[in-house]
């Protein structure tokens, strides 16, 4: 061997083991920087859907909402558990003219129809004031009507006024 010539293998295997330790830490830092970025992208997406279903959420309309009142109300699909006598059926109804928010005059159709929930929520109090005046217990078939023309529209909300037996 010539002089020196173990320095230079000894500098060569130095030098080969540390490109081995740099690959090696280059694909550790790369699959550690993969999961990472796939943590971050998981997370946009988390929140990304969360914030639509909160939105989505805040558009749905309810059909009913269970609202308290003084008497109880059981609407058409609903009867009371305890026996109960009949006094009479009262009914709410009105008709009013189309407001121009409902129609645009140049296409002459309708736009928007219908109660909301709170004007409902409205009438079904108005109905059981009723029922209180003339002492019922609850309101029973309780049925909602909307209907409309062309230059009008109406609602109509009846019940049958009872008293519970054996209290």
């Amino acid at each position: 061997m010539k002089p020196g010539a173990s320095q230079a293998r000894q500098l060569a295997d130095a030098t080969h083991l540390w490109h081995f330790i740099l690959s090696r830490s280059v694909i550790f830092t790369s699959a550690t920087f993969q999961n990472t970025m796939k943590r971050i992208i998981l997370f946009r997406r988390s929140v990304l859907l969360s914030v639509l279903t909160a939105a989505l959420w805040g558009c749905v309309i309810p059909i009913s909402q269970k609202t308290s009142f003084p008497l109880d109300v059981f609407y058409d699909n609903e009867t009371p558990e305890r026996p109960y006598s009949e006094i009479q059926w009262l009914e709410i109804s009105r008709e009013d003219a189309l407001r121009s928010a409902q129609t645009k005059k140049e296409e002459k159709r309708m736009l928007e129809r219908g109660n909301n929930i709170e004007a409902k929520n409205l009438m079904t109090a108005q109905l059981v004031m009723k029922a209180q005046t003339i002492g019922a217990d609850a309101l029973v078939n309780v049925n909602y009507q909307y209907y409309t023309g062309k230059d009008y529209e109406g609602y109509s909300m009846r019940g049958l006024a009872v008293r519970y037996r054996g209290d």
